[in-house]
């Protein structure tokens, strides 16, 4: 389900969202510990919930919550996204590297994977290709001095 970076992504859009008292590190390792289980697009749907409709910060079951009357039961863990929005992902990968030069390859294996779990394997293997192209193309980059390899963005505690 989510890692601890697309929780701790979201939790910094809600920092910012909701300014004020500092969160401890401590306390995001609580959000990151009892958020683990929620799809990363379901917690980006219930992140963005709460911060149009709510005043304060979310608390861990405020957000958990959100994620349940969303998807309609409380059992969130089990919940996939549409296939429609694994392909936006895609999508949004794609757009990524060839407009940033970002390429994050755990995002790749991660969509191939939900692809697999949906019953896409030409989808999955799809998102394997590309991945390995766009290392390709990065490894070529690097050797010629072309262009600059840019990682994803990694700061949490």
């Amino acid at each position: 389900m989510a890692t601890s970076e697309e929780i701790f992504a979201q939790l910094e859009i809600l920092v910012h969202a909701f300014p004020g008292k500092e969160k401890s590190k401590e306390t995001f390792a609580i959000y990151i510990e009892y958020l683990a289980d929620i799809h990363p697009e379901l917690l980006r749907r219930a992140v963005n919930n709460l911060i149009e409709n709510s005043t304060w910060f979310p608390r861990v079951a405020e957000i958990r919550a959100e994620a349940v009357r969303i998807v309609g039961f409380h059992n969130v863990s089990t919940w996939q996204p549409p296939v429609d929005v694994l392909r936006a992902q895609y999508y949004h990968l794609e757009q990524q590297f060839f407009h940033e030069r970002i390429l994050d390859p755990d995002s790749w294996l991660s969509l191939a994977e939900q692809f697999a779990n949906r019953d896409r394997p030409h989808s999955a293997e799809g998102a394997r290709r590309r991945l390995a192209i766009f290392q390709q193309i990065q490894e070529e980059e690097a050797k010629k001095g072309v262009g600059k390899v840019y990682l994803p963005h990694k700061n949490y505690p």
